[in-house]
């Protein structure tokens, strides 16, 4: 076997793996609780393309080959670069700019390598992992399974988050479909309509909104598509009605047999769908209000935004009162993560990354359509109707909630959404020193947010089930990024009123979250003759925190 054709399939086993991981990591409850989902995924993502795009490059004599779409997910991620380098804080830049960088790398080399028989198989794992993930949130859902997914959050499964669990699996179902329409053998088409029935399922379990608004728009998506194309091969026969079938039965079965999941309500999934569009009260209210102060961030920062990952950092300052999404007395006042990916890409990083991204994210659709219209083999055809319908629910759920940021759906879009469009023509080729000094770029971004995603889990291991004193120093001098860390020294250091030993975990925490609150409390506390007066303190949104939350 030439060696060329052998890094090709190692890099199409990296994509399978990395699929896998990204869906399936997780740590014990007893490792990095905060975020013991989100790190092992990253971590698996950025290994994934780190491997997969050197593989990728050995097996290309010629260089890499890319067109306009390559080009302006690339730009997009430079962009984002160029807008990092005036951000109060840098670690959450790169953990944010790396998501994107290794998420173009595993597109690129999706689309690259991952042809043929590759792309079969790469599609059947995928098919497994989403599977596998909805088959554990169900076990969750029916008590066979306690303990996984934080409190509030299920059933999340292998995610943790029943929001974030329900958008890939319905961003999941057009690419079961492509399994069921193109299958031979009847042990994987029952596989695969079981993968869709478990899918369907949480989906309705999770009281999603976004999966919701999401499932009803690759609906009309699907009728559409056959009404367009009556008599194409792509979207007709029994198997796309057996399809239906099993996503309605399991999502009625759903609602009706009793589950663990103790809602508050007790027509908890007629109250979800009556409010599917309300915005007056509950967290469609709260998505508005933060929508409208993230748009006066935008306003004032429209062309390289804030920064990639510090929405978080300045969006203290344009909270309005009564924010539901803001708590200024809390060590943390607001979710890393804005709701919504097109209003946190355009507060970050600028109206013009956002357009780029539109741009060739629509481009990907208008090309996938118009192949589902020619006259041509019915998988290229399958293929393009898939695309469209991925990049539809995309837009739908990245617009209530934070999609594209999160490790399992980026690496989902990146890999499937790449091993179904076709490869670059030869007339809309990049050139091959373009193509490797852009992929360069790209594998540099991504190599230094892995090695921050070590150094994190790293530092976190230590203080994560003993957080004393000299676990949490350890930790901060192996990541100076981490802020909790240097909240629960500064509270350490300033209940024994050793203020010289709290002021540089405090100058640390100001400097990485320079509007949260509780910081400049406890170093007032801890310094009575400067404390401010009651009307600066409330200036700042301050009251009577208590500092015991973060102590370690």
């Amino acid at each position: 076997m030439a060696v060329g054709e052998l890094c090709r399939r190692g890099a199409v086993v990296s994509l399978s793996l990395g699929l896998l991981g990204s869906i399936l990591a997780f740590f014990p409850t007893t490792m990095l609780p905060a975020e013991r989902f989100a790190l092992p995924q990253e971590m698996v993502l950025h290994l994934a393309a780190l491997v997969s795009a050197l593989l990728a490059l050995l097996a290309a004599n010629s260089g890499p080959q890319m067109d306009e779409i390559d080009l302006g997910a690339g730009l997009f991620v430079l962009l984002g670069l160029v807008s990092a380098f005036s951000t109060p804080n840098p670690w959450l830049a790169w953990r944010s700019l790396g998501l994107s960088a290794s998420t173009v790398l595993l597109f690129w080399v999706a689309r690259g390598v991952a042809w043929g028989k590759h792309r079969r198989t790469v599609l059947w794992i995928a098919a497994l992992a989403v599977g596998a993930a909805a088959a554990v949130a169900l076990l969750e859902a029916y008590g066979a399974l306690d303990g996984l997914s934080p409190p509030g959050r299920r059933p999340g499964g292998t995610i943790g988050n029943r929001n974030r669990l329900a958008h890939l699996l319905v961003l999941a179902l057009p690419v079961v479909w492509w399994g069921i329409a193109r299958t031979r053998q009847r042990v994987q088409l029952w596989v695969l309509l079981g993968c869709a029935a478990a899918s369907s399922a949480v989906v309705v379990l999770s009281r999603s909104r976004g999966a919701w608004l999401a499932l009803g728009a690759l609906g009309i998506f699907g009728v559409g598509a056959y009404l367009a194309g009556r008599g194409n091969a792509a979207i007709s026969g029994g198997r796309m009605a057996a399809f239906i079938a099993v996503v309605a039965l399991s999502g009625l079965a759903a609602v009706i047999v009793p589950n663990r999941l103790a809602w508050r309500s007790d027509d908890a999934y007629a109250d979800t769908f009556r409010r599917l569009t309300d915005y007056r009260e509950g967290t469609g209210r709260g998505r508005l209000v933060q929508y409208l102060n993230t748009l006066r961030m935008v306003r004032d920062s429209p062309m390289l935004g804030v920064g990639p990952g510090n929405w978080m950092i300045y969006y203290p300052r344009y909270a309005s009162p009564g924010d539901p999404s803001f708590e200024p007395r809390a060590s943390v006042p607001v979710n890393r993560l804005p709701h919504g990916d097109w209003i946190g890409f355009a507060a970050e990083r600028g109206l013009p990354a956002l357009v780029l991204l539109g741009a060739t994210g629509g481009l990907l659709v208008l090309r996938s359509w118009r192949k589902s219209r020619q006259r041509q083999s019915r998988t290229a055809q399958t293929s393009a109707l898939v695309v469209a319908g991925t990049l539809l629910v995309l837009l739908v759920v990245g617009t209530f909630d934070p999609a594209l940021q999160t490790p399992a759906v980026a690496c989902w879009i990146s890999v499937t959404v790449g091993v179904l469009t076709p490869r670059p023509s030869a007339a809309l080729r990049l050139g091959r020193r373009g193509g490797l000094l852009l992929t360069t770029g790209m594998l540099a971004i991504s190599t230094v947010a892995a090695y921050h995603t070590t150094l994190r889990i790293w530092a976190g291991s230590h203080y994560a089930t003993r957080p004393t004193l000299e676990r949490l120093e350890r930790a901060v001098q192996i990541y100076p990024g981490d802020y909790d860390a240097h909240l629960r020294l500064q509270v350490y250091w300033s209940r024994r009123g050793e203020c010289e030993q709290a002021r540089p975990h405090f100058r640390a925490a100001q400097r990485l979250y320079p509007t949260a609150w509780l910081p400049h409390f406890l170093w007032q506390r801890c310094q009575p003759a400067t404390r401010p007066s009651h009307s600066e303190a409330s200036a700042r949104g301050a009251g009577s925190a208590s500092p015991h939350s973060a102590a370690p």
